[in-house]
């Protein structure tokens, strides 16, 4: 009887942290969710600027090029320079001249109103899992903001070409 009772507090112990554990895990599985979001946005940020300035100060024409979670930088030879993963990459909104899913940036200028099939360029949303969203916006002068196109570029149905 007193072995039943000892297994019985035991037990109880530990129904008793079960809740603390699930809110616990839950707490980290958010936090992961929103550092992968936030790596993700910064990782393409620092590529798309690196394009620019790499494009402005090697005279070089340089694109970026996304194809499912994954986005690489390539020269105008076909040379692979690097190349992301971007595991919460939602949605590609940028068309060129040149195709879908690519942001071209122009020798010398490192524009990408030469090549863009809006006027205004293009953006990209990143999604985690929780559904939480950031977006890039890369501006006709090449410049990468956070956020996404305007209401006002949106509804300029203008095109670059």
């Amino acid at each position: 009887m007193c072995m039943n009772r000892n297994t019985l507090k035991q037990n109880r112990s530990f129904l008793l942290l079960l809740p603390a554990l699930a809110a616990a895990l839950l707490i980290n599985l958010a936090l992961v969710d929103e550092y992968m979001l936030t790596r993700d946005h910064a990782n393409l940020m620092s590529l798309l600027r690196q394009a620019r300035f790499s494009a402005i100060y090697d005279q070089k024409t340089l694109t970026v090029r996304f194809t499912g979670h994954t986005a690489t930088l390539i020269d105008s030879s076909g040379t692979v320079l690097t190349s992301l993963s971007l595991p919460t990459l939602a949605r590609v909104n940028y068309d060129t001249i040149e195709g879908p899913d690519q942001v071209i940036f122009e020798a010398a200028m490192a524009l990408t109103s030469p090549y863009n099939m809006h006027v205004h360029g293009g953006d990209f949303t990143f999604r985690s899992w929780l559904g939480n969203e950031r977006g890039i916006w890369v501006h006709c002068t090449s410049l990468a903001t956070e956020g996404w196109m305007s209401e006002e570029a949106k509804a300029d149905t203008s095109s670059a070409r």
